[in-house]
């Protein structure tokens, strides 16, 4: 198990205390979707990998000028779930995570890192000004290098 500790300005996050961070920020939550991450079964997907997603959710206040969350999901495609300005609020955004599917196919995180770049575009709903949060979410086997 991986215990988390987030430190921003107003709070030290921990999971279990189930604490709310005020600063505002786009954050881009990055989801390895490859087989590896389902070959115990697809709990892993739906339980863990959404479920961690919906908490980093549950983290802020979100809406237009609070904190954006947008979803990537990577293998050896890149899929955008939802971009940064798609959900309004904290909701719509738990909502979103939880109707993502897997897709399975092999791990190529240099591709997700160059993908969250894209993200924090304007184009994508990223904000001046407004610091960038990526949470990368991998089993960890790389399979694909550039």
């Amino acid at each position: 198990m991986i215990l988390l500790w987030l430190k921003c300005s107003c709070c030290l996050w921990r999971p279990e205390l189930e604490t709310v961070c005020h600063d505002n920020a786009d954050v881009v939550v990055v989801l390895d979707q490859s087989t590896s991450v389902v070959a115990d079964g697809y709990d892993n997907w739906f339980t863990r990998m959404l479920g961690f997603a919906c908490d980093i959710a549950r983290l802020y206040d979100i809406g237009p000028n609070n904190t954006q969350i947008g979803l990537l999901k990577y293998s050896d495609e890149i899929e955008i779930g939802f971009n940064l300005n798609d959900h309004a609020d904290k909701t719509s955004v738990i909502g979103a995570i939880l109707q993502q599917d897997i897709l399975g196919g092999d791990t190529n995180t240099a591709e997700a890192l160059k993908q969250i770049r894209e993200m924090f575009l304007p184009s994508n709903g990223a904000r001046a000004g407004m610091p960038k949060v990526a949470f990368l979410v991998t089993d960890g086997m790389n399979c694909l290098w550039l």
